[in-house]
């Protein structure tokens, strides 16, 4: 009987693991999921949304919630109730692979949790970059129905990328332009 394990120390163990691990998914959970579950051929920049960051953090709070119910009591309704924080984790986890931005050779996808828009590069009258200097600009698009959206640049927008969405935009004769903020 002394031999034996305290599945409360156990639990506090694998507590601290999580909490400790945590923050690691947090920052590199969501770039790993999308750079692996929606990778295309021909992509020239593939982003994962901020909102996917939060989820992840949210969904390793509800699991050290989870557990710390089994930790503080174990009985019928703790069980169902750290059963269903589990399960809110893995919903939590899926919700944040599926935020995304793509900007590919033929068109440009812009999925949330809800709705998803996907624009061909044939549909886009204009496109305007702002920017300014040492700092991170953003591109707004216009297609020909009226539609707006924008797609700000973040560490991976480097020159090769810049230069390829320029490039498509010179081929597919859509309006350019450039503003340099002050």
């Amino acid at each position: 009987m002394l031999n034996q394990k305290s599945p409360r120390a156990i639990l506090f163990i694998i507590l601290i693991l999580i909490i400790i691990i945590a923050p690691l998914f947090v920052l590199i959970f969501p770039l790993f999921s999308v750079e692996t579950f929606h990778f295309e051929r021909g992509e020239i920049v593939l982003i994962s949304s901020g909102k996917n960051f939060y989820i992840v953090a949210i969904a390793f709070i509800t699991l050290i919630i989870g557990v710390l119910t089994l930790i503080i009591k174990r009985n019928m309704i703790t069980y169902i109730l750290s059963g269903l924080f589990c399960l809110t984790f893995l919903v939590l986890m899926y919700a944040s692979t599926i935020s995304y931005t793509l900007i590919h050779k033929e068109y440009i996808v812009i999925q949330d949790i809800t709705v998803s828009s996907k624009y061909y590069w044939e549909e886009i009258s204009d496109v305007v970059y702002e920017y300014e200097v040492g700092s991170f600009g953003t591109y707004y698009f216009r297609t020909k129905e009226g539609d707006e959206f924008s797609i700000k640049e973040n560490g991976q927008f480097g020159r090769d990328e810049t230069r390829e969405i320029a490039h498509i935009i010179n081929i597919k004769h859509i309006n350019y332009e450039k503003k340099q903020l002050k």
